[in-house]
């Protein structure tokens, strides 16, 4: 890849973030500053954007179950 396509891919790249940010109402983008559940965000259908599942790294990837029968987690220093 060349300077001058990364330019172009950078550029494309950043248009297509501010047309998606634009397009959202002060309402959506709200609901992204919060969660939808523990781990996830809220999806904004009509734009694409998915929900987005969230981990607080030191302790790992989990899932949402809080039970007892689920695997630990394993941290290796």
């Amino acid at each position: 890849m060349t300077e001058r396509s990364r330019d172009v891919q950078t550029t494309y790249t950043e248009t297509r973030i501010a047309r998606r940010l634009a397009a959202l109402s002060l309402e959506e983008k709200c609901r992204l500053l919060g969660g939808a559940s523990t781990w996830r965000t809220h999806a904004i259908p009509r734009l694409g954007i998915p929900a987005l599942k969230m981990s607080d790294g030191p302790n790992g990837v989990r899932g949402e179950s809080l039970g007892a029968n689920r695997t630990p987690g394993v941290n290796i220093p």
